[in-house]
């Protein structure tokens, strides 16, 4: 695990006064808390803010579910963390006993609940030297902006003394005989100084470490509930108790409480209004650091939607949604951040479609042996040539020789295809696809009207272009004039075997600069089709309207878009939701009309005649419903 870059910013400190320490706790499970936490501390990091994130749900830890993907240890086999931590405490505890031979310090019930001071000589204590929990803590794989970080502290080494471990842990000898209260001020202390928000997953109901973390540890208390009396009274109850025993002697409040109704099914409208009055009621006495007119406000704005998409799997919202979306999972989590930051970050920082992309395909899950990963490929290499240059018995293996030499790579030739498919279909999917295309010229491509629209195709769309020479006649000079400036490979210069070597080397060093293709599983189309909306004469356009507040019309229209006209048919890809999501329109008076209606934007890829492909990304039409853009 990569330590080294969390130990090194303890040089770079924040201040203690501006470092936020909040505490998320649920009085039940299955409220959201642990996503909940995930998503937060990643839109604080996101704004360039350094956050710590600390499992302490040392009973079920699963947070680092969240992170595996950004983890050098996703499962824990070999990281240490907070159980680690408090049981290096003990033994130290230990050794100081038996090197003194006289008791822990003696700790007032006033020090335990609240900033401890320094020594009275004013020296450090012995227990100092286990107070840094950043020694526990791993950076997040992921390049967040400016000086934002993640770091994570988890509940301990998943190994088969965990259990053991946290189960015979004595948190009322941590307290009473170790000192354990001034033990936590001082890992606080040390943690502010490196941090702009800490934030704690707590255990779920009524335990020590669950007073820990609700009483001593936090500035905010955030508190997760679900609309049911189980959970919304066992949390109100909670959060009360935490207020009482954080009272300054003044008599105000020493701790800001959020509670957060989370899974909130909108479709029992009755009833849902009638909780919704009693959560308000229970949780009365927390909102004490709002005004009226802001408490109103909150409770409108705090709820956590039940999405059923995150019911499966542990994903991230910050990748599976779009940042602005009000009826989105992430949408909540923004208005969350907002609050409990009191305004200082209001929205995850912006992501463009590809940003997204990525960042959604570093999560992996599987349901019943199915990998939910989104699909990922090597380098796309399409290998073009013509039927009459493969005569030479000597030839026809460099295809499957380049396939072996290839593995990470992902190459198409024409022979692979079933009998039946539509070929020419193919040709144009595939070769859209291709991040590469190797031309073998033979005195057949010379003069072959297929390979030269491949060709044409190809530069259109700006990919990389390998011609290789077959013939001892072919010269580069014979080449079509627009690949004079492309370097290639000559096979009939050299021993076959190093020619075939040469080539698939030099394959190699340019598929490893191209970046791997992402199937967005939301968006399948996306990309697929070249991304161009307007080609070799032909265009595709789109008209949206709404037709109720859920659900839009859509007319797509392939027309011409120069002095070539367009017959026959146009064959139009759509989302897979769609059933068919394949419609073939033929050409009326100049044009290919297909009418839809659908919910939201998607891509649509379009082939003309069979030899022309074209894409447009519906939400990136200007003159579309907001709404329909953005879902």
């Amino acid at each position: 695990m990569n330590t080294d870059s969390v130990i090194q910013r303890t040089g770079v400190s924040a201040s203690p006064s501006t470092c936020q320490i909040l505490t998320f706790y649920s009085y039940k499970g299955g409220t959201g808390r642990s996503m909940a936490v995930a998503n937060v501390s990643w839109i604080l990091a996101s704004q360039g803010k350094r956050v710590l994130v600390i499992d302490w749900d040392l009973e079920a830890p699963g947070l680092h579910r969240y992170f595996a993907p950004f983890l050098d240890d996703p499962e824990l086999a070999e990281t240490s963390g907070l159980i680690d931590f408090f049981a290096a405490f003990v033994e130290g505890s230990r050794h100081q006993a038996f090197k003194t031979a006289s008791a822990p310090p003696v700790v007032s019930e006033e020090e335990k609940g609240g900033e401890a001071g320094p020594e009275a000589d004013g020296g450090p204590r012995w227990f100092d030297e286990y107070a840094d929990l950043l020694d526990y803590a791993v950076s997040l794989d992921y390049e967040f902006p400016g000086e934002g970080t993640l770091d994570f502290v988890p509940a301990g080494r998943q190994g088969p003394s965990y259990g053991a471990l946290v189960a015979t842990f004595q948190w009322n000898d941590f307290y009473e005989k170790l000192g354990g209260g001034v033990f936590l001020e001082s890992v606080k202390r040390r943690l502010r100084e490196s941090y702009d928000y800490i934030i704690i997953d707590s255990r779920t109901g009524l335990s020590d470490t669950s007073g820990i973390c609700t009483v001593q540890m936090p500035d905010d208390l955030v508190v997760f509930f679900t609309l049911n009396l189980q959970s919304m009274r066992g949390a109100a109850a909670t959060a009360e108790s935490a207020l009482r025993s954080r009272q300054r002697p003044s008599g105000e409040p020493g701790l800001r409480v959020w509670p957060v109704p989370s899974r909130i099914d909108l479709t029992e409208k009755d009833r849902l209004e009638t909780v919704r009055q009693m959560a308000r009621e229970s949780f009365s006495r927390c909102l004490w650091h709002l005004t009226r007119e802001e408490r109103n406000e909150y409770w409108v704005r705090s709820e956590i939607l039940y999405i059923p998409y995150y019911a499966y799997l542990e994903t991230l919202a910050v990748a599976a949604d779009r940042s602005g979306q009000t009826a989105s999972l992430l949408g909540c989590m923004e208005q969350l951040t907002a609050w409990i930051s009191r305004g200082v970050v209001k929205c995850l920082a912006p992501l463009d479609s590809l940003q997204r992309m990525r960042l959604l395909e570093r999560f992996t899950g599987t349901l019943d042996g199915w990998s939910l990963k989104p699909k990922t490929t090597g380098a796309c290499i399409f290998l073009s040539y013509a039927k009459g240059d493969f005569q030479d018995p000597a030839l026809a293996p460099v295809f499957k020789r380049l396939r072996t030499s290839l593995p990470e790579c992902r190459l198409f030739w024409d022979e692979d295809t079933l009998l039946g498919s539509d070929i020419t279909s193919l040709l144009a999917s595939e070769l859209a696809q291709a991040d590469i295309l190797v031309v073998f010229f033979g005195q057949g491509a010379i003069s072959s009207r297929g390979v030269a629209h491949e060709v044409k195709s190809a530069i259109a769309d700006g990919k990389i272009i390998v011609p290789v020479l077959l013939a001892d006649q072919i010269a580069w000079w014979d080449l079509p004039t627009e690949l004079s400036s492309f370097r290639g490979v000559d096979l009939k210069a050299a021993d076959l075997d190093e020619g075939i070597a040469k080539l698939a080397t030099g394959l190699k060093q340019v598929a490893m600069r191209v970046r791997p293709k992402v199937v967005d599983p939301e968006d399948p189309q996306k990309g697929r089709w070249g991304t161009q909306s307007r080609r070799d004469g032909y265009e595709i356009q789109a008209h949206v309207k709404e037709i109720t507040p859920e659900w839009f019309g859509v007319e797509l229209f392939v027309r011409s878009s120069g002095d070539r006209p367009l017959n026959g048919t146009v064959e139009f890809h759509l989302h897979d939701s769609f059933n068919p999501n394949i419609e073939r329109v033929p050409v009326r008076f100049g044009e290919a009309r297909l009418s839809l209606r659908a919910y939201g934007a998607f891509t649509v890829g379009a082939m003309v005649n069979d030899e022309t492909i074209l894409e447009l990304d519906l939400s990136e039409l200007p003159q579309a419903p907001e709404v329909f853009r953005n879902r």
